[in-house]
């Protein structure tokens, strides 16, 4: 049940199956999945260890369905998928948490392949980011956190969002950063014919010169290729995303 917290937004993965280009639906998967970051802390005041075989599913307003069942125990793994109304997407895949303990609080991962297939043959890799719970035995409040690169590559175009969780935009020594911001691109492969500068959307964070030539070669954290840049991201995972300064997501308004 809690692997599906962060997921219930799919009218906003509704916009990425009617996207029009390949370009615009990755843009959409990508905020989809930054939507739902805040909600993987509703409850996180227990351990949860489903039994193995457990299972769990729901429908969503949309008509999307979705369904959990825990394949292992342990280590524990657990199996989910999500189907679009019509079956016009399939979100699947599994997670085995991996925990990371510290001084003063936990950082948790998830391992395992986890991929979108839409309608048309689109298939699209997806990574989930850190997540944190601070301050357990220290006097300060306790608090929770996303942090971490994560990615969303659709390997049948050729397209990659890279987005940096807590790096303010703009500033690529990361000297300057905040717990809830995000900032990245999507990026054309070097493997794909690489849209032409002249051709790429202007907004008002690429008229920095120097930011405008630190996104021309880019280099993806998980592969090490080259790519080329053809928008800009930023917003903060607890109220809103924007693409090239148009607003695709609304904490309000989700």
């Amino acid at each position: 049940q809690k692997l599906c917290d962060p997921l219930v937004f799919t009218d906003i993965m509704a916009k990425a199956v009617q996207a029009a280009s390949p370009e615009e639906r990755l843009r959409w998967v990508a905020t989809y999945f930054v939507a739902g970051y805040h909600r993987a802390f509703l409850t996180w005041s227990k351990p949860f260890n489903p039994i193995l075989g457990e299972t769990w599913n729901a429908s969503l307003p949309d008509g999307s369905r979705a369904y959990m069942e825990q394949i292992s125990h342990h280590p524990p793994v657990s199996a989910y998928q999500i189907i679009g109304p019509g079956k016009s997407y399939h979100f699947y895949g599994h997670a085995q948490p991996g925990v990371q303990y510290k001084m003063n609080g936990i950082t948790t991962y998830s391992q395992g392949e986890r991929a979108i297939e839409f309608k048309d043959g689109t298939h699209v890799r997806v990574t989930f980011p850190e997540y944190n719970i601070r301050n357990l035995v220290s006097s300060s409040t306790t608090r929770a956190d996303v942090s971490g690169v994560v990615e969303f590559e659709d390997v049948t175009h050729g397209l990659l969002v890279t987005l940096r969780i807590g790096a303010v935009e703009g500033h690529k020594t990361g000297l300057l950063s905040r717990p809830d911001a995000i900032s990245g691109g999507l990026y054309r492969t070097s493997g794909q014919p690489a849209q032409s500068p002249n051709r790429l959307k202007k907004s008002a964070s690429m008229k920095d010169a120097a930011h405008y030539r630190h996104l021309q070669l880019t280099k993806s954290l998980s592969s090490g290729n080259i790519h080329v840049p053809i928008s800009v991201c930023q917003g903060n995972w607890l109220s809103y995303l924007d693409w090239d300064e148009e607003r695709y997501w609304t904490l309000a308004e989700t």
